[in-house]
């Protein structure tokens, strides 16, 4: 049959997500997790990245219904939903491993969770052949799991998530068990389906690369708290505080401890063997003359530029790293060490001297003690 003669594939009835001062605790220690509230509008596709054990599944599993939340409420399309079971939510998730059931053909995978549901046997073929059709599997229908490559199975486990229509679906890690071709082309993949099936949508996953590409907002987590809660592009221009500066970004944001002291419309910063006039905007507000704190300033190695006449910082070459159509430039200072991004042809090896010019209007300042970006009046 055609393409465009193919059985039709309804959009999920997607509902906004809202978790509200939930908190898990596995002791009497410190919650794993706890967050004041996560508000994800309907539709759309929300990542929940940080470290190993900083909370993400946990919190993933408490919107499944598969953990109890110590404290706390889930909503689903504004009706609360931790008191109701993972069969009575209309959630379904896609794990790191699949899950299939290798004894069953790719169609009875898919048409499982219907079959259980009693929809009857001529909309299950309907449904089965759509999705099979959207995934590009609808040759391997009369396949058994052992006989798929992981891509082909992956597809299948979304298939199966995505054929009930569910409110909400939750991706614990899909990708990570595929090799890094195939995972650059299953990250835009999978965006596409989330966009046709329109269903709300939460994925988990430890690389920051991944939460960039693909999510309409990004939930950066820490020791069970959410940092930072933004779009792709504000939380890599403008993180909340240094953990979030340090962990999105590839290579990671350069970091120089120092001080900033006010005067001349905007703040000087000072190092070891760096002072630096940063603006109002740069800084994130005011000192007064004479006023001094303790902070750190990040700017992104795209940010930092060669020069091997003047710049801001003298250093010196210690690696260059050729990473196809780019080369990262490793540093030595005094202020310590850094990263530049420049194009492939630029001429430089270990050993050469030169100067770092670090772009005015990219550079970012956090408080020492508190570890925010400095957002607010410094004085």
């Amino acid at each position: 049959m055609p393409a465009e003669h193919a059985p039709s594939f309804g959009r999920s009835n997607g509902s906004e997500l809202r978790l509200d001062r939930l908190v898990k605790r596995f002791s009497r220690g410190e919650p794993a997790v706890q967050i004041d509230e996560l508000r994800i509008r309907a539709g759309e596709f929300v990542t929940l990245v940080g470290p190993s054990g900083c909370g993400k599944t946990t919190t993933m599993r408490m919107i499944a219904g598969l953990e109890d939340p110590s404290e706390g409420e889930i909503y689903f399309g504004g009706k609360p939903v931790v008191d109701l079971s993972v069969q009575r939510r209309n959630v379904a998730m896609v794990f790191q491993n699949y899950a299939l059931y290798p004894h069953m053909r790719v169609s009875e995978n898919l048409e499982y969770g219907l079959k259980k549901r009693g929809v009857p046997r001529a909309e299950r073929e309907v449904r089965v052949l759509a999705v099979a059709r959207m995934l590009r599997i609808d040759g391997m229908l009369d396949r058994r799991p052992r006989q798929l490559s992981g891509g082909e199975q992956q597809r299948v486990a979304l298939g199966r998530a995505i054929i009930r229509t569910p409110e909400v679906l939750l991706l614990d890690e899909p990708l990570s068990n595929l090799d890094a071709k195939l995972r650059t082309f299953m990250r835009a993949e999978l965006v596409k389906l989330q966009r046709q099936v329109g269903c709300t949508t939460v994925f988990v996953t430890h690389d920051q690369l991944e939460a960039m590409t693909m999510s309409d907002r990004i939930a950066v987590m820490r020791s069970g708290r959410i940092q930072q809660f933004d779009t792709p592009q504000d939380i890599y221009n403008h993180p909340a505080n240094l953990f979030v500066a340090g962990f999105i970004g590839s290579p990671p944001m350069n970091f120089i401890a120092g001080t900033a002291e006010g005067g001349g419309g905007g703040c000087t910063f000072r190092a070891q063997g760096l002072q630096l006039h940063v603006s109002d905007a740069d800084c994130g507000g005011r000192l007064r003359p004479g006023d001094g704190r303790q902070v750190t300033l990040g700017i992104r190695p795209e940010h930092v530029g060669l020069d091997g006449g003047s710049g801001d910082l003298a250093a010196v070459v210690s690696v260059v790293e050729l990473i196809g159509a780019e080369k990262y430039v490793f540093l030595e200072s005094e202020a310590g060490e850094l990263i530049a991004r420049t194009n492939a042809d630029a001429r430089l090896q270990p050993g050469d001297r030169l100067f770092c010019r670090f772009q005015r209007g990219k550079i970012r300042m956090f408080d020492s003690t508190t570890e925010r970006a400095c957002v607010e009046p410094l004085a």
